[in-house]
């Protein structure tokens, strides 16, 4: 079955060598494209749709920002399992911080420069203990998002209003997560010790669980 995934923002295809290094799925990721900034994430998931085979079973995984997207688009096609890893998959979720953010937009302040200083800050946080690779990777996709991009997606995880929930669905989460804390996440898979980029930290045990899941 093909499989077709969806990095987090401020990430491209890179945040998924790990996973893909523990086996040999038929998979693909599908990196992000520049937005309009009047775009909905509505419309924008519904982009990718030209470059998904719907003739044959496929499904998703999105991590962080892109299940979001996996969610979206599993509206108007009819994937056989979607896979969240670090992501939401209703407005119910979404943590009461960020919700806050549509009332007293205080997000519109910054710019997306500011907000790539988040990625130097997980990138340091794991540039000890024989980990930089890992940290140079986090600090480099970091830096190549494009501006306008993150401005967008803040803007569009903040306001999303979504009540669908796919078919088949698999919510792994970490319970270390602090951007989008597992309490506020039901029906979820927990990783201990798992923050919001276990994808990277963690990728063996997600592997695991998410291969037994697609091969049900």
């Amino acid at each position: 079955m093909k499989i077709y995934c969806f990095p987090g923002l401020g990430a491209d295809k890179r945040m998924y060598d790990y996973l893909f290094s523990h086996g040999n799925w038929d998979a693909e990721v599908l990196e992000f494209r520049k937005p309009a900034m009047s775009e909905s994430m509505e419309s924008y998931a519904k982009s990718y749709i030209d470059q998904i085979d719907t003739s044959h079973p496929f499904a998703f995984i999105g991590t962080s920002l892109g299940g979001m997207i996996a969610v979206e688009l599993s509206k108007v096609c009819e994937p056989k399992r979607v896979v969240l890893i670090s992501s939401l998959k209703t407005k119910a979720e979404i943590p009461i911080l960020i919700k806050s953010q549509r009332y007293l937009p205080l997000y519109k302040m910054l710019k997306g420069k500011n907000y790539k200083k988040f990625n130097s800050v997980f990138g340091k946080l794991y540039g000890h203990s024989g980990k930089n690779n890992l940290k140079n990777l986090i600090m480099e996709m970091g830096e190549n998002t494009d501006d306008e991009l993150i401005e967008w997606a803040v803007r569009e995880v903040i306001n999303w209003d979504n009540e669908y929930v796919p078919e088949n669905l698999m919510q792994i989460h970490g319970d270390k997560d602090i951007l989008f804390p597992p309490s506020n996440i039901d029906s979820k898979e927990l990783v201990k010790g798992g923050s919001h980029i276990m994808v990277l930290t963690h990728s063996s045990q997600i592997y695991k669980a998410i291969d037994s899941f697609l091969s049900n």
